[in-house]
């Protein structure tokens, strides 16, 4: 009984293991996509993983999250100008 209970745990620990693997691995891969066509520079895909290697990835998430905030703050400013009636 004891045994059977252990190794149905040791089975959904591994299946867990192997679906954070898969998931964290697709994140990867989709932030590299995106990464890349926002790279003006590459025409393909192995001259932007050449730009990937020069920089290094915390580098590039950084100039993202950039980007990111000064979206954010712009959608903030055009809020805040349509709510108080300046932008109609």
């Amino acid at each position: 009984m004891i045994t059977e209970i252990f190794f149905i745990l040791m089975l959904l620990l591994l299946l867990g293991i192997f679906h954070f693997m898969i998931r964290n691995h697709r994140v990867y891969l989709l932030r590299t996509k995106i990464l890349w066509m926002a790279n003006p520079g590459a025409d393909n895909f192995f001259e932007f993983m050449d730009i990937h290697d020069k920089y290094t990835y915390n580098e590039m998430m950084l100039s993202l999250r950039s980007i990111n905030s000064f979206k954010r703050e712009l959608l903030t400013l055009v809020k805040s100008a349509n709510d108080s009636g300046g932008a109609n």
